[in-house]
């Protein structure tokens, strides 16, 4: 299916449900909102190609998620979310990719903890690695030539990782699951880390401590940031109605968006 814009800009759309299990994407431009179809969206388990011509793109794992481990939730619930934030990046002139390594398996929140275990074992970080280098190399094939990446909760832990290739030249990872040392020490792209105050999944002493792992690292170019009085998932999951909340997530924002644009060239 074709979609064109009813402004000057067309985005062509070809939406096809493919049999073999690569990651489900979302590719859109800015315009697409400006369409007749308001809500497309929402349709985050489709699957979609898109005719990309030589741009930047940027990348978004997991919520921009954007999806995070509580990815159900957030298409569900906080759809107006995922917009605002994905406008904010496209908004700037890239195109931006929404992959779902989940399959639409998404955790829900209420879930005993030895179903997360569970699922955490059926998701691992590292399989989400090695898909997104699957989708950066199809879209480099096609003339992309500059990538970064941003992760949230699950993402973080995955963005991590790729952090350890040069298929990206930038990565942002904000209030991510615990990260592996190991994962700290390899990074070898700019890496920023947003951290908040009362975060219990990934304290801030941890996020502390993967910024002096950092910091050892004089080849790599690295920014720390603990945001005060937020706990996890604030910059993907709040309510519009908690001035305070949307400042947080706001600044968040902003913060990711300095730092891909400034090293997504």
């Amino acid at each position: 299916m074709l979609c064109e814009s009813t402004g000057d800009e067309q985005c062509f759309w070809k939406w096809e449900r493919r049999r073999n299990r690569r990651p489900q994407i979302l590719y859109y431009r800015r315009s697409l909102f400006k369409s007749r179809h308001p809500y497309r969206f929402r349709c985050f388990r489709s699957y979609v190609e898109v005719m990309v011509k030589e741009c930047h793109i940027i990348i978004s794992f997991s919520l921009i998620d954007i999806k995070d481990v509580l990815g159900d939730l957030i298409t569900q619930y906080f759809p107006w979310i995922l917009k605002k934030l994905a406008d904010k990046i496209s908004g700037l002139g890239y195109l931006v990719v929404i992959p779902d390594f989940f399959f639409g398996d998404c955790i829900h929140i209420t879930s005993p903890p030895e179903v997360r275990a569970n699922w955490l074992n059926n998701h691992p970080p590292e399989k989400g690695c090695e898909n997104a280098r699957k989708i950066i190399a199809e879209l480099k094939s096609r003339g992309v030539y500059a990538v970064g990446a941003a992760g949230f909760c699950w993402g973080g832990m995955m963005v991590v990782k790729l952090a350890k290739y040069y298929d990206i030249k930038a990565a942002v990872i904000l209030h991510p699951g615990r990260l592996k040392d190991i994962d700290v020490k390899e990074v070898k792209v700019p890496i920023a880390i947003l951290g908040g105050e009362l975060d219990q999944l990934c304290p801030q002493e941890e996020v502390r401590h993967y910024g002096e792992i950092l910091s050892e690292n004089q080849e790599v170019e690295s920014f720390v940031k603990i945001f005060q009085g937020v706990g996890h998932g604030w910059a993907a999951r709040y309510s519009e109605d908690d001035e305070s909340a949307v400042r947080s997530a706001e600044e968040a924002h902003r913060d990711m968006l300095n730092w891909l644009t400034k090293y997504v060239t």
